[in-house]
Formats: C-alpha cells, structure tokens, sequence
C-alpha cells in the first residue's frame, strides 16, 4: 500500500509539468508542439479478497499483483525515459540558442565611448 501510495504521488506530482503551457515568443510553433508524454497508465490495482478458498485463486490474484507491477513499472520507466529525452532536448536547445548568439557576435561591432563635450 505504501509503495501504491507513493507511486501515486509521483504520477500526480509529475502530472502537473504535463500541463505546462509555453508563454511569450517560441520557436515551437502551433503546429509543432513539443510532444506530450504517450505514456499508458497501469490499470487498477487487484482487489484482495476477504477469503480465497482455493490455492487457485492465491495463484491468480498473485499473477495480477505480479502483472499489476510489471504495468506500474513499465510506466514508471515510460515516463522517466520521456523526462531524459526533454532533458536531452534542453540541453541541445541551450546549446543551439549559445551558437546563434555566438554568431550573432560576430557581426556585432560596438562603438567606441565617444565623449560628447
């Protein structure tokens, strides 16, 4: 429970950047926007029963536990590899914003401090 809990807690706290709107000037245009995560939520959890009667039914509830976190860490590991990949992103735009003010400073010539007396 305490893990459901916290992983639930991570998905909400990282839902509130999905949301994040791009505000003033961008180079993302309306057409091309930055894609959101395609990321596909694990279904509910499985409910434990008051009773199994049967070592069969133990085996199956153990078998959706088992596949309910397999889904919960595919989207876990989904999600972490989209927040590396934007992270990826940043840093080559970071890096093509420093060369085109570098470029920029190649034909900027200030003038000299001219005293105006």
């Amino acid at each position: 429970m305490k893990m459901l809990f916290l992983s639930s807690l991570t998905i909400f706290g990282l839902s509130i950047f999905a949301t994040t709107k791009t505000y003033g000037y961008s180079n993302f245009d309306s057409v091309h926007k930055y894609p959101s995560m395609d990321c596909h939520s694990p279904s509910s959890p499985p409910i434990r029963s008051e009773r199994f009667r049967y070592r069969s039914q133990i085996d199956e509830y153990n078998q959706q536990v088992d596949q309910y976190n397999s889904d919960v860490y595919n989207y876990l590991r989904c999600i972490k590899d989209y927040i590396v990949a934007a992270d990826n992103d940043i840093i080559t735009i970071q890096k093509n914003s420093e060369e085109a003010a570098r470029r920029a400073e190649e034909y900027y010539y200030p003038l000299p401090y001219v005293n105006s007396r």
